[in-house]
């Protein structure tokens, strides 16, 4: 299967290694430079602007099945122009957004969406849960890919553990997409307040007790790592 990725940024990166392990095709087009094997195919470009309708149809976009966009937030005009585009093409396609706020503007174009959040909204399949204090939700998210957000337990053997040490990808075929801590801010009135911060995903990130993470794999690896992240040390 033929799949194109416009965008940038850590989930392009991981979604086309990921996707090129499942056996796709993979070509990304960004205006920055993704780390991907050399399996796929890349193209930089100066602006997003420059994707009009000649430019995709010079890339056959019409050999492509699936096409997936990513596109920062502060450029989601291109995002919205690009996927108009492809509309045309009746091409299979999403659209990646960091919040919920651009949602019904691809919705009234009639273009799926998925947001990568805390809670993550399960637009294109029905919800599948497991382990409901473990693991938020099991979502099917492109052909045999799925996703989940799973809260490290403060007890598992993987707690404290670096991405490098935990092997998520030598042992289970996954890959950390997006990662939250909570932080606990104290109020003037005594309360506390929690706040989900992001977190920069690198091999040297360390797997708090508590931290929420959004991985990506096949839903075997997926089941193993909850296995695994459950057994206390």
């Amino acid at each position: 299967m033929k799949v194109l990725v416009i965008g940038e940024g850590e989930f392009v990166e991981r979604f086309a290694e990921q996707s090129l392990s499942a056996g796709l095709d993979i070509y990304v087009i960004s205006t920055e430079d993704v780390s991907i094997p050399s399996s796929g195919n890349f193209e930089r470009i100066k602006d997003y602007s420059v994707i009009d309708e000649d430019f995709l149809e010079n890339r056959e976009i019409s050999s492509f099945e699936k096409i997936v966009i990513s596109i920062p937030e502060e450029r989601i005009a291109d995002a919205i122009s690009i996927a108009s585009i492809i509309k045309k093409s009746d091409i299979d396609t999403i659209v990646i957004l960091s919040t919920s706020k651009y949602e019904n503007v691809f919705d009234a174009l009639g273009i799926k969406t998925f947001v990568l959040t805390m809670e993550i909204i399960p637009k294109m399949i029905s919800e599948i849960s497991l382990r409901q204090d473990i693991v938020k939700n099991i979502n099917p998210f492109f052909e045999d890919l799925f996703i989940a957000q799973i809260s490290i337990p403060p007890n598992s053997d993987y707690a404290n553990l670096t991405i490098k040490e935990a092997k998520l990808r030598e042992k289970f075929g996954l890959n950390i997409i997006v990662a939250y801590d909570k932080i606990l801010v104290p109020l003037d009135n005594g309360a506390i307040k929690v706040i989900n911060s992001k977190v920069n995903v690198t091999p040297s990130t360390v797997l708090r007790p508590g931290m929420n993470i959004i991985i990506v794999g096949d839903f075997d690896g997926i089941k193993r790592f909850i296995s695994e992240v459950n057994r206390e040390s």
